[in-house]
């Protein structure tokens, strides 16, 4: 199973047309299908999926940001009307870490867009908080007494959103390699589309990139920011450890791809407390191999300092997010592992992601999705210590009571470490 371009249905008044997945890619080749999507868009025309799922699947054109290009993005709250294999399909909130916020703090507009309270505003007048994510969260309210929830989203959360909004968590068959300049694109796509602070994200992100490669698009945006006295939202992998770029010692975040982006000067009592607020994502950058580690910051306005003769800027606030080397999101060297073999086997999976929620919200650590009408469930286990496995028979007790035992996949990683002794995966479905 891959993610594909079902037929879409466009209904301009009584005049309905249909359009097979070989007919798009055929009119996209011939540069037709852009210019096709934008006068639907203009006509208000009636777009529908007609994927294998079930209830109302109808789709909305949106640009990406201010180009002549058009997405087509699914209506709020249909996500999982749509089939597994369908590039609409999008899992409930209870399925992740979405659930986990106050109404409002992410809002899904008719149009497609959606609009988020964040923690720390992106202009100067707006009050800091720290509700920061530890990092290390990992509830189902089938195993405990509800959580209150969280009145606005952290940095992290913000990250978690842009990945799934981008579907950078999710990954197919046919997805061979992702470039950075592939993430980035699909980032500032996801980014066009959110509202934080009155403002189209897009406008106020930076990311990490090779040089002549998204170079002047973040000169732009710092200049802007500069003028307009806006906070900026920086997002870029940490550059490879070292004892040196660990200690921070020149008071710079060390990135990987940075051409655009001011220097990020941090305090040093503040990069410790990053330090250990996202121990997972530390040991991720220095165990290195099939591990990186993205970054999401907010720093200040980019100011000029004439003695140095350059632009910096300060932090504000940071978030830490260990990845594979396809850019999936994992808690562990264990998980990355499970990622490689899922690759390796050409199959269909999501992770979940946890946004904001309370570090005993139970989430799977993967989901298959080629198994069939249902996703699959999966849990690495890789600790021994005592809480740790007060924890996972809670853990086993659950997901035996709701999807029945043996209807989930497991590897104990801790007692057998080597990926050689992963258990089979669920066969794909039809």
């Amino acid at each position: 199973m891959d993610v594909i371009p079902h037929s879409i249905q466009i209904k301009y008044g009584d005049e309905i047309k249909v359009y097979r997945p070989d007919v798009q890619i055929e009119l996209d080749n011939q540069g037709k299908w852009q210019p096709l999507l934008l006068r639907a868009r203009a006509a208000k025309a009636e777009i529908h999926c007609l994927c294998r799922g079930r209830g109302e699947r109808r789709l909305s054109p949106q640009r990406v940001g201010d180009s002549d290009r058009c997405h087509l993005r699914r209506y709020p709250g249909t996500g999982e009307h749509h089939a597994l294999d369908c590039r609409h399909y999008g899992a409930r909130a209870e399925s992740n870490g979405r659930g986990s916020y106050e109404k409002g703090v992410i809002k899904d507009e008719k149009d497609g867009r959606v609009s988020v309270r964040l923690g720390n505003g992106l202009t100067p007048r707006e009050p800091r908080t720290d509700i920061s994510a530890t990092g290390v969260q990992k509830s189902n309210h089938a195993m405990q007494p509800r959580r209150p929830q969280q009145p606005q989203m952290s940095l992290l959360g913000l990250l978690h959103l842009l990945w799934e909004r981008a579907r950078l968590n999710h990954w197919y068959p046919t997805w061979k390699h992702r470039s950075v300049d592939a993430l980035n694109y699909w980032l500032r796509s996801a980014a066009a589309e959110i509202t934080v602070s009155r403002m189209t994200l897009g406008d106020v992100l930076l990311l990490g990139t090779r040089q002549d490669h998204g170079e002047e698009a973040n000169r732009q945006v710092c200049n802007r920011a500069r003028r307009e006295r806006r906070r900026i939202i920086v997002i870029a992998p940490l550059a490879g450890f070292t004892e040196e770029r660990a200690a921070c010692e020149d008071g710079v975040i060390p990135l990987k791809f940075f051409s655009g982006i001011p220097p990020l000067q941090v305090k040093p009592e503040y990069w410790r407390h990053i330090i250990q607020r996202f121990p997972a994502a530390m040991a991720a950058w220095k165990a290195g191999g099939n591990l990186d580690v993205v970054a999401i910051a907010l720093v200040d306005t980019p100011q000029w300092l004439p003695s140095q003769k350059r632009v910096v800027s300060h932090v504000l606030d940071l978030a830490l997010m260990p990845v594979s080397v396809q850019w999936i999101p994992v808690d562990s060297r264990h998980e990355a592992h499970v990622v490689e073999e899922l690759v390796h086997q050409h199959r269909a999976f999501r992770k979940p992601l946890r946004y904001d929620a309370h570090a005993d919200t139970v989430l799977p650590d993967f989901e298959l999705i080629d198994t069939g009408n249902t996703a699959a469930p999966m849990e690495v286990f890789g600790r021994t210590d005592e809480a740790y496995m007060a924890r996972k028979a809670e853990k086993v007790d659950y997901y035996n009571r709701i999807y029945g035992v043996n209807e989930w996949w497991c590897w104990d990683a801790a007692s057998s470490p080597s990926p050689t002794t992963m258990p089979t995966f669920p066969a794909k479905g039809g």
